[in-house]
């Protein structure tokens, strides 16, 4: 690996005060009301997500629409941030999202275990890129971080890189699956070293998705970098995200961590499905069930 790698896991920030900075932070966003227009300004970070083997054009055309109209709908409520869906749906989304100010992300590159030929890993990519995505998620295997193959890792987040072009990059660490924090910090370094523009914790298709204890370890990867290379790279938390409290409490982690400035939609995402209506729901008497 690197020697900014090197530089990075030596002075890796201690795991130590983890627990009791979440603790803290937990019981902060707890006692905040839910509602409101901090709960309605989470809405622009939202990557709407649908990734269901029930997809169909219809159900996506459906959801586009939905989406569109969400600032005229509800008023005060922000767009969101982005639709995210497989890449058969690619030039569809594209288009019905054309002019609406919200973006089109893809899950490409074998998602979700991209286990499969290195070649066929880039191609997803570019073509995805070709067909009209904004951006791109892809997942980099953490059996090679559990094993310790970093350099076949990076290599792997490198080759899309490339084949993404300018299109921007997260870069899925599957972080449940690692539970380690030196294993999540490691991974959030390596990805971020090979071209990652957004660090993600999870697919949401495994057991265990993204948790308070990952975010921490991702943040605190992100600021060690920021610091070293100036560049800053964003934090998207996925999987398992369905009620405004855990979102909010994400959105606090990164805050405390990174700072404000990096809860803009350009640094902090959240993959979601479920979590639209909840916060949609947050000024009603009643639970809707818009998406």
């Amino acid at each position: 690996m690197s020697k900014l790698y090197e530089k990075m896991i030596k002075s890796r920030p201690s795991f130590s005060p983890m627990q009791r900075e979440l603790r803290s932070l937990t019981a902060e966003v707890t006692r905040q009301h839910p509602g409101g227009d901090n709960l309605k300004q989470l809405f622009r970070s939202l990557d709407i997500t649908s990734l269901s083997s029930l997809d169909t054009e219809s159900s996506i055309y459906s959801l586009c629409t939905k989406v569109r109209v969400v600032p005229k709908r509800f008023p005060g409520t922000p767009a969101a941030a982005a639709v995210c869906v497989y890449p058969a749906f690619t030039r569809q989304v594209s288009s019905l999202l054309s002019e609406s100010g919200v973006r089109t992300a893809v899950v490409a590159g074998s998602f979700p275990s991209a286990q499969t030929f290195r070649e066929i890993l880039t191609a997803e990519v570019s073509m995805a890129a070709g067909h009209g995505a904004d951006e791109i998620d892809v997942v980099m295997p953490p059996g090679l971080i559990k094993e310790r193959y970093y350099d076949e890792a990076a290599n792997i987040v490198k080759d899309i890189r490339k084949a993404a072009g300018n299109r921007v990059l997260k870069v899925i660490i599957e972080s449940g699956v690692l539970a380690d924090p030196a294993a999540v910090y490691s991974a959030a370094v390596i990805a971020m070293e090979a071209g990652a523009d957004f660090v993600k914790s999870s697919t949401g298709k495994e057991p265990v998705s993204a948790t308070p204890e990952a975010a921490w370890v991702i943040c605190s990867a992100i600021k060690r970098y920021h610091e070293e290379t100036g560049i800053k790279v964003g934090f998207k938390a996925a999987g398992g995200i369905s009620d405004p409290g855990t979102a909010l409490l994400y959105r606090s982690i990164t805050a405390s961590i990174l700072g404000d400035h990096w809860l803009g939609p350009d640094l902090f995402r959240i993959g979601a499905s479920r979590l639209a209506n909840a916060i949609l729901s947050s000024d009603s008497e009643e639970s809707l069930n818009y998406f």
